[in-house]
């Protein structure tokens, strides 16, 4: 039987959105935190809440997209979002302070939130059902790309140019995600206007959260918090460990890694299932945590990045996977809302606990015992799917 094409233009160009969008994302994610020290002056823990400040305005948006994204329209909701990312990237050239910068933060997270979940959303109705787990890894994959390009120009723009150049940066990845998105044929979904569905009106929390994914959104949001750890403060860990040449190459490896084994881990999923996937990446995650933990030198730490690509990247487009694949078409919108409001409300959460932890602990222990919090989480994750499969049977 011949396949269903994946690859067309829209999904081409939403997946170039992608790698724009997080591109800005994880620029911000590997300096911001270093920005609110090395320059504004301030504490690990402000400069941890300055991180996790955009996350969690950016969660509060998915929230509200998910359930109105089809109300409003995807098209008029993603082309105004990303106008709204693009101006507020322009806020950071103007330098007014730490309250300015967290309000940036704050305006800019909720415009990068409804952009990625409205893109998220739209991408799947480019995607044939029958390899959803693949296309789902390919747009995984171009937000991974976004994740190298993004760091490594920024982190080289602000050691040899200036924090101004990768702000800049950052400004023209946003009005290129507006021009692709402007391109885009998007198609709409009618809302039910069946009164007892209540699409409109009156307030129900399955109206914002899909209710049957949340054992498996839940795995991701405990993952992304050890992890952005991790990944905020990484360049901070390297430098104190003498390898800041190193930091810039962290987010390289990940993604690289990240492009080798996505693709073949979407058509496994497809094929075989969530199990053959998951112990191993929760097991390379494990080993990652402890590498990092006992790093001393830069091979290690990128030994340690290809690792967390390795189990971390599988986690995330394996749950994501798990969370979309049940979903009727009009709840795909509030499915992929709240599969990345778990996976940001952990992103978000994480940078501020490492920031409030790693001064108690040290960065050693902090990762040490991330990597003993991720062995319970694999135990999670073995109880989850034992009910989850007997109530799909």
């Amino acid at each position: 039987m011949q396949q269903e094409k994946l690859w067309n233009r829209d999904f081409i160009l939403a997946s170039c959105v992608r790698i724009f969008s997080s591109s800005i994302f994880n620029t911000f994610i590997a300096l911001i935190a270093l920005f609110t020290m090395d320059i504004l002056g301030y504490s690990e823990a402000i400069a941890g809440a300055a991180v996790g400040s955009f996350i969690v305005s950016s969660t509060v948006a998915r929230i509200i997209a998910g359930r109105y994204i089809e109300i409003i329209g995807r098209r008029k909701m993603l082309i105004g979002a990303c106008v709204a990312l693009f101006v507020s990237s322009i806020f950071y050239l103007i330098p007014l302070g730490i309250v300015w910068l967290f309000i940036t933060r704050i305006i800019n997270g909720m415009a990068f939130g409804v952009v990625s979940n409205t893109v998220a959303t739209v991408t799947v109705a480019f995607i044939p059902r029958s390899r959803l787990g693949e296309g789902l890894g390919f747009v995984s994959l171009a937000t991974t790309l976004g994740s190298a390009v993004g760091p490594f120009i920024g982190i080289y723009l602000y050691h040899e140019v200036s924090y101004i150049a990768m702000f800049a940066m950052c400004c023209v990845f946003a009005g290129m995600c507006l021009l692709l998105c402007s391109m885009l044929h998007i198609k709409e979904i009618e809302v039910p206007k069946n009164p007892d569905q209540d699409q409109k009106k009156g307030f129900k929390i399955s109206n914002f959260i899909e209710i049957a994914a949340l054992p498996i959104c839940l795995i991701i949001f405990l993952s992304d918090i050890f992890y952005t750890g991790v990944s905020s403060f990484v360049t901070t860990y390297a430098e104190t460990l003498g390898i800041a040449a190193a930091a810039a190459w962290y987010f390289v490896v990940y993604s690289v890694v990240v492009v080798i084994i996505r693709p073949s881990t979407g058509r496994l999923f497809d094929r075989k299932g969530d199990k053959v996937i998951m112990y191993p990446a929760f097991l390379l995650y494990v080993i990652a945590f402890l590498l990092m933990a006992n790093c001393t030198a830069s091979w290690q730490l990128l030994l340690a990045s290809g690792l967390f690509a390795a189990g971390r990247g599988s986690i995330f487009s394996t749950t994501q996977s798990l969370a979309i694949r049940d979903a009727a078409e009009e709840r795909v919108g509030v499915a992929t809302s709240t599969f990345w409001v778990f996976a940001d409300g952990g992103a978000g959460v994480g940078p501020m606990v490492a920031g409030f932890l790693a001064p108690l602990l040290g960065f050693s222990g902090l990762y040490t015992a991330s990597a003993v919090a991720i062995i319970l989480l694999t135990v999670y994750y073995a109880v989850v799917r034992h009910f989850y499969r007997a109530n799909r049977q």
